[in-house]
């Protein structure tokens, strides 16, 4: 059974508006970014200079999913004043959080104090369970597909899970392992009967992007769009996304 999560209603609506904003069968129509990191955890760039540079190429909605464990409510507040007081004319910018999914029960490395203060909550596989480092040689990649594929299913059984982050991103990524299009689809049809969204990400996913995206407009899921940019610069990655349709 996964742990409760409370949430402010109003900003998790505010959140699941922009979200719908992005039409999967018109990519571009509403320039979006939902996974971005910055200085206040593993990214070089201020928020200030992340809201800049996604004003300057013309990105509507923003999301700051910063890494964030149950440990992080110390800081997580100042973060999150500092995202609402930036303006939104011309690129609203929302409150987030990328977290650890850490069983197969789908359950989150999160406190109550950080989820409550979030437009938008962000669940990735980063590390397996029980898992202290990043070592690979245990598991084959086929073997960490199929782990991968388990968290990613029980996450978007969790209500509290607003977006699946980089599906297989661990096993492509570390153990250059490929997932299949039928895998994927099963996460996807999954994700898309509880209500989560799933992510298409450029840092993972851009050899998969064309096929991903089309299975999940045939299986009515919603997508979300991330950079997983950890520098302005890195802004600019979900374009070639774009260009591959």
């Amino acid at each position: 059974m996964t742990h409760n999560y409370p949430r402010s209603s109003v900003l998790r609506e505010e959140g699941l508006y922009w979200l719908s904003c992005f039409n999967p069968r018109d990519f571009g129509a509403w320039g979006v970014d939902f996974h971005m990191h910055t200085s206040w955890t593993d990214g070089r760039d201020s928020i200030e200079a992340m809201h800049w540079q996604a004003v300057e190429i013309g990105l509507k909605a923003i999301l700051f999913s910063e890494h964030a464990r149950f440990s992080s409510a110390s800081w997580f507040g100042e973060f999150a004043g500092a995202i609402l007081a930036l303006p939104s004319d011309k690129c609203k910018a929302l409150v987030g959080v990328e977290t650890r999914i850490t069983d197969e029960a789908g359950n989150l490395d999160l406190s109550p104090e950080v989820s409550r203060r979030c437009h938008l909550v962000v669940a990735s596989v980063h590390r397996f369970p029980g898992q202290k480092d990043f070592d690979t040689s245990k598991l084959s990649g086929a073997e960490a597909l199929d782990v991968e594929l388990s968290l990613g299913l029980a996450a978007v059984t969790n209500a509290s899970v607003d977006i699946l982050g980089h599906p297989f991103g661990m096993s492509i990524a570390r153990y250059q392992a490929s997932p299949t299009d039928d895998m994927f689809r099963e996460l996807v049809r999954a994700a898309a009967r509880h209500g989560c969204a799933v992510e298409l990400n450029s840092k993972y996913h851009a050899k998969f992007f064309k096929n991903w995206l089309a299975i999940a407009i045939e299986e009515g899921a919603r997508v979300s769009l991330g950079s997983d940019a950890h520098c302005i610069e890195d802004l600019t990655s979900l374009r070639a996304l774009g260009e591959l349709e």
